[in-house]
């Protein structure tokens, strides 16, 4: 039994309501606050409505692991998630961001790892000052990249690391903050909405999924140049340089053009249609449909703004 009985949507105290049972316990009930109608047994009893597939609902390590790939197909197919995850269950927030930083933070060190392994081949078995530059690019992927200019790459200074975040990776986390931020500050949205703020945690959590997909092709693309040194024999091998500095021609276009334009496409599909259906499915947000393009309006200005280099910023 929780010790608080308040509204799974609002978070209102209803104690009140159930101050006034005298004789019997109904079993359904509505909140006066904000109109959701629920069984009174998920207030008193919530873990009985737990998904089985839902990381949230999950309890212990090895539930987390075998969660986990399960709640991402879901994710994946925002109308089927938010069908199943309502207002009504309930909310772990920490669990939520654990199923994103957990596996992001793995994947990073297996990438450094990954990284680490290219520069050893070329150079005998040495760890070069080269290669430590490819493991900080690796561990600091997606969020930053690293760029091959010359001798001053050992003198790179902080403001050089923020210049070459990849844009659609700033566009995309800066949507994703600003749809919950939006929504819960500004009076008319968080009007409609009635919505606490493990609601809006929970999907800003899982709407950043994609970064964890990102360190992947980083260390596919480790693994392919590690294959291609060791393919070579030893005395033809090149001399050695930052892991970008190697990539030119075709794979530079395909890497640093194509990827992030596609990458970029994709990405906003796919968050416009995630808080689509959050709004309009999973939360029933009272004239959802206006507070969906409110909100798109201004997660775009949000991600348009972050996207902008420091030369567009200067100039404003």
């Amino acid at each position: 039994m929780t010790s608080q009985h308040i509204c799974p949507r609002c978070g209102y105290d209803l104690s009140g309501e159930t101050s006034r049972w005298e004789e019997a316990c109904p079993l359904r009930g509505r909140c006066p606050e904000c109109g959701t109608e629920f069984e009174w047994e998920l207030i008193f009893l919530p873990g009985r409505f737990d998904l089985p597939w839902f990381v949230e609902h999950g309890h212990g390590w090895r539930e987390f692991v075998r969660r986990w790939p399960r709640t991402l197909a879901k994710v994946l197919v925002p109308p089927g998630f938010w069908r199943e995850v309502d207002v009504t269950r309930r909310v772990s927030v920490k669990r939520a961001l654990a199923w994103v930083l957990v596996p992001l933070v793995v994947l990073h060190v297996v990438a450094s790892v990954v990284a680490l392994l290219p520069g050893i081949v070329v150079t005998g078995g040495s760890i070069s000052s080269i290669t430590l530059i490819d493991v900080q690019e690796a561990a600091l992927y997606p969020f930053w990249d690293m760029y091959f200019l010359g001798s001053s790459f050992s003198t790179l200074s902080l403001q050089f690391w923020m210049l070459v975040q990849p844009r659609y990776v700033r566009w995309g986390v800066a949507c994703a903050l600003a749809w919950p931020l939006v929504l819960a500050l500004l009076p008319a949205t968080r009007h409609l909405a009635k919505l606490r703020w493990h609601h809006l945690a929970r999907a800003a959590g899982y709407s950043v999924w994609w970064v964890i997909a990102l360190p992947l092709f980083r260390i596919g693309r480790d693994l392919v140049f590690l294959f291609e040194v060791l393919s070579v024999p030893a005395i033809n091998r090149p001399k050695p340089l930052p892991l970008s500095g190697w990539w030119g021609g075709p794979r530079k276009y395909f890497l640093w053009e194509f990827w992030p334009q596609l990458v970029g496409t994709a990405l906003v599909a796919w968050v416009l249609w995630w808080w689509w259906c959050a709004c309009t499915v999973g939360w029933k947000i009272e004239r959802g449909r206006l507070v969906w393009i409110l909100l798109t309006i201004a997660a775009m200005l949000a991600g348009c703004v972050a996207s902008l280099d420091e030369a567009a910023l200067s100039g404003w």
